[in-house]
């Protein structure tokens, strides 16, 4: 992310030159001669970005200078804008959520059932009604990607169903095995790895769509070869048929496949390999608008509007002549979609108007971005601690359970760029503490429109 912060900083240093504040500053010092030695090492640094991105992988003093160039550029810009806001629009539409896991599951369940939503929030009154929903009736449940071990959890869940008609199923998919013995399921079915040529097929639907016959022909063995990589991994096969989509030629598909990525230790770990060159094969800008994303918790429903408001606060949007801000940021979002890093998109009409991104895909962003991006989740008034070894957090965002506290320690965080709050039910908090915001004098982008907080007490 040094690449936008950076960027701005060289904005802001040619609009101070032409300025009337040199004239006065001359006359203690050669203003404009310091700033143009600013401008032109930070223009050589730019230069450079692209390729230490890269190669930070292998040398760990070039990641060591990158995390330090990117600290020391925040730190300018900070200084140089101290105090800037820019609050998000409170009309944003957001999935609200409920406080704990057996309550999400068991609305989602009664709205299915129903196809209707409901406005209670009670956990005990939604198993209640989602009893007399299913009563006497055969049903097929399916929870998809399930993660949470602790049987506990489960037990009024599962009461229930008992409910229903002899002959119910409920299917569970879950990348942990642990997660289905505990639950207590009866039949436990391992799925492998796609075979070669499901995998073929997963990623020639992508790779040569709009190609013509001649084209698909003239890199299919490249292909395939790339295609043995995904290790039979759908997710793998999605990512890099969404890299080579729009690349024509041999030489282009025989530089992925020749690609020094594939050796890297983290590219044994699955489908990182992918991961990577799809990455690498983005503007640095985009890869910085990948990155930010970290700052979601997994499974969060990401509202695109909302996310390239983000982006534009955060200067990563650069408007031109024929676009503004929002047609580039629009722009962006395509390219992520069409590369795979987002997925489970709520449509309206065709366009996209918020997605999820694929736990695997979101540890990566949280690799890239290390402890810059966190999210915390407040449950009750047990606050988690915020420690965080080597690099201070520049995004956050907070999630409170029903009648959670915002965490006082967040005025600690001085150096936050990014503070979105919400809530999963009721929340005690009417109005933002009278210190925090004065505390939190970097920020750029604040959203308080989803956590019940309707005053923000005057400086």
């Amino acid at each position: 992310m040094a690449f936008a912060v950076i960027s701005m900083i060289l904005e802001r240093l040619s609009s101070f030159a032409l300025s009337g504040l040199e004239q006065e500053a001359r006359l203690v010092m050669d203003v404009e001669r310091e700033i143009q030695k600013l401008k032109y090492n930070l223009e050589s640094i730019q230069v450079v970005l692209d390729d230490a991105d890269v190669r930070q992988r292998k040398e760990a003093s070039v990641k060591l200078w990158l995390h330090r160039l990117k600290d020391i550029s925040y730190d300018i810009d900070d200084v140089w804008t101290s105090g800037a806001l820019q609050f998000t629009n409170p009309k944003l539409s957001q999935v609200q959520k409920l406080r704990s896991l057996r309550g999400r599951i068991a609305k989602a369940i009664l709205e299915s059932l129903r196809d209707t939503e409901t406005n209670s929030v009670e956990l005990q009154t939604l198993l209640q009604q989602m009893q007399q929903s299913i009563k006497g009736q055969r049903f097929l449940l399916v929870l998809d990607d399930v993660w949470t071990e602790d049987a506990r959890k489960w037990e009024n869940l599962m009461h229930s169903f008992k409910c229903g008609e002899r002959g119910s199923r409920i299917l569970i998919t879950t990348r942990k095995e642990n997660v289905a013995t505990r639950i207590g399921c009866t039949d436990i079915l391992p799925i492998g790895q796609l075979s070669m040529e499901e995998c073929w097929s997963v990623f020639s639907q992508i790779a040569f769509f709009g190609k013509t016959s001649i084209e698909c022909e003239r890199v299919e063995d490249i292909g395939r070869k790339i295609v043995k990589k995904c290790k039979g991994l759908p997710l793998a096969a999605k990512t890099l048929g969404g890299l080579l989509r729009f690349r024509k030629f041999r030489e282009e598909w025989q530089s992925v496949l020749d690609s020094d990525v594939w050796e890297l230790e983290e590219a044994e770990k699955d489908l990182l390999g992918a991961l990577w060159l799809s990455y690498y094969d983005l503007p640095m800008a985009l890869r910085q608008c990948f990155s930010y994303c970290a700052i979601f918790p997994k499974d969060h429903l990401i509202s695109k509007p909302r996310l390239i408001k983000l982006w534009m606060a955060q200067g990563y949007l650069k408007a031109t002549k024929r676009k503004d801000m929002e047609m580039v940021g629009e722009e962006y979002f395509q390219n992520l979609v069409v590369r795979s890093f987002f997925q489970d998109f709520d449509k309206c009409d065709d366009e996209i108007l918020a997605c999820k991104m694929h736990d695997i895909v979101h540890d990566f962003a949280q690799f890239l971005t290390q402890n810059e991006c966190f999210s915390m989740e407040v449950n009750g008034f047990l606050v988690p601690s915020m420690y965080f070894s080597g690099k201070e957090p520049r995004h956050s965002m907070v999630v409170l359970a029903e009648n959670a506290v915002l965490p006082g320690s967040l005025g600690s965080l001085k150096k936050l760029r990014t503070l979105l709050i919400e809530s999963h039910g009721q929340s005690e908090i009417r109005a933002a503490p009278p210190d925090l915001l004065n505390q939190l004098t970097c920020l750029r982008s604040l959203d308080l429109s989803n956590c019940g907080i309707g005053e923000i007490p005057p400086k």
